[in-house]
């Protein structure tokens, strides 16, 4: 049977706020990993900036992106508007959780 964890710890207090505090991180990890496809969907629409929610999203994810684009061949564009760097940043977001389950399961194992 599945019991709440502050029923089964004695320092219940700890393991609430734990909890909220990764909930909290997953949300904040949601908003973005999805901020950062909606970039990849209207660059491959080539929506252009000119527009508000490429502007906003752009600006929005920009700051991510920037990192990436001053690695060679970072401005290369590959698939219609998208950038190698948008790609890489794609793909960073992805092994994130994949990296954090690894590290889970290596752990009980």
């Amino acid at each position: 049977m599945i019991q709440d964890p502050v029923l089964r710890s004695g320092g219940g207090g700890k393991v609430v706020r734990s909890r909220a505090a990764l909930e909290l991180a997953l949300n904040v990890y949601a908003a973005i990993a999805t901020a950062v496809i909606v970039r990849l969907v209207l660059l491959a629409l080539a929506v252009d900036d000119r527009i508000w929610l490429g502007s906003r999203v752009y600006a929005l994810t920009a700051p991510l992106v920037a990192p990436f684009a001053l690695l060679p061949g970072g401005g290369r564009v590959l698939v219609a508007a998208i950038t190698l760097a948008d790609l890489t940043l794609a793909a960073v977001m992805l092994l994130v959780p994949l990296w954090l389950v690894a590290r889970h399961v290596r752990q009980r194992g």
